[in-house]
């Protein structure tokens, strides 16, 4: 080949090589033209969010009170049933009174006889008294006498079979009461002559106190005899009927409060940030209701290692025994909050933000999940995040900001 041929075919390459190498450049700034990728974005602010614990717990009864009688007896009546709403004041059941009030008037009759032979001892005896304890002494003596002397002839009857043994032991038996009675009246008139001694009027004041002890005690029967509800709130159960004998004591109904408690166990972790008076959030299904922390038990249970805590429910009516839901409200912090959608994860999670229209990989940290929307760390207020297009973003991708799709 000549050195001209030679000469032509280089430049031939020259120029075929320029035309490829424009045609490529011209390809590829067209490319990053139209290579620019659609967003969405959200600006990140940074907000005072509310920090809450979640549990799940119980709904009881705040008060629950089993009513009984404190004496035995046949129960007259049971006005109220199972389920019954009853106020405060209500009779629940009565008993039949009648041994009761016959029990307090002899009970009261021993106390005035006694609270009279103490003030008799207080006082000194009258000479009224005086002669008629000497009647009364002069009375037994004579009886005394009669039926001593109508023994010894008994006896004598006795030993001539002309009585039984029987007719004998009773002539006996009623020698021994009148020799008692007459021991007793002379005893009661040296008193009476003497005055009573300090040990003695002592000894008679107990005796009184004693009587009156057992008066009160009566008559407090008594009145318990009509059971009277002390709450508003719901018959649970009755465990008699009308016309049954009842044993004192035992409970014949149980009465549950008008209010209601969330009970919940926590962990020791959380416990210490619990305290009572503490703002709650009590849910079941779409029925909400504040509440307020009312107990805390500062011991664990022994099975599942948690502390019971009672929270007190403030409005509305739940089921007892449902299940519910509670917010306990810690405070709030500041923190940025962001829709979950848009954290992506590749070993670690991570959002795209946009910067100068050029897509930014950006490191967070999930601090708490609150709803659809979590609170991370790694972003600072004021900054662009991408919420919708960011599945296909590289980090520096060039993007354009499109309106967020409504749905």
């Amino acid at each position: 080949m000549s050195k001209k041929r030679m000469i032509l075919a280089a430049l031939m390459m020259i120029i075929i090589g320029a035309i490829l190498w424009s045609c490529v450049n011209n390809r590829q700034n067209g490319e990053e033209v139209s290579a620019s990728k659609p967003v969405a974005v959200i600006e990140a602010v940074e907000e005072d969010i509310p920090v809450v614990l979640d549990y799940i717990g119980s709904i009881a009864p705040e008060e629950t009170r089993r009513m009984a009688f404190k004496s035995s007896g046949r129960i007259r009546s049971i006005p109220v049933e199972k389920g019954d709403f009853i106020e405060r004041g209500e009779v629940i059941a009565e008993l039949d009174t009648e041994d009761l009030r016959y029990a307090l008037m002899a009970s009261e009759a021993q106390m005035e006889a006694a609270h009279a032979q103490y003030m008799k001892a207080l006082n000194g005896a009258s000479q009224e008294d005086i002669n008629n304890a000497e009647l009364n002494a002069k009375k037994a003596r004579d009886a005394s006498e009669f039926y001593k002397d109508t023994y010894e002839k008994m006896k004598v009857l006795y030993e001539a079979s002309a009585i039984s043994k029987q007719e004998l032991d009773q002539a006996k038996l009623e020698m021994d009461i009148r020799q008692a009675d007459l021991g007793q009246a002379e005893e009661i008139l040296n008193q009476l002559i003497r005055g009573a001694r300090e040990e003695d009027k002592e000894a008679l004041f107990h005796q009184y106190q004693q009587a009156k002890a057992d008066y009160l005690y009566r008559k407090n029967l008594l009145e318990d005899a009509v059971l009277i509800a002390d709450i508003d709130g719901y018959i649970v159960d009755v465990f008699f009927k009308e016309g049954e004998l009842y044993n004192g004591g035992y409970p014949l109904a149980i009465v549950r409060g008008e209010g209601q408690i969330l009970k919940i166990g926590v962990t020791s972790k959380d416990l210490m940030e619990i305290e009572a008076g503490m703002r709650a959030l009590v849910s079941v299904g779409n029925q909400l209701s504040e509440g307020i922390v009312s107990h805390i038990n500062p011991m664990p249970n022994e099975t599942t290692r948690t502390y019971a805590v009672e929270i007190n429910i403030l409005e509305g009516i739940f089921p007892i025994g449902e299940t519910a839901n509670v917010e306990l409200m810690l405070g709030y912090q500041e923190a940025i909050s962001i829709p979950i959608s848009s954290i992506l994860y590749q070993g670690e999670d991570f959002v795209f933000t946009v910067h100068e229209d050029k897509a930014e990989r950006r490191r967070i940290e999930i601090i708490d999940v609150v709803g659809t929307n979590a609170l991370v760390k790694g972003i600072k207020h004021g900054e662009m995040v991408v919420i919708e297009g960011m599945k296909n973003l590289r980090d520096g991708d060039q993007v354009t900001l499109k309106d967020r799709d409504v749905e």
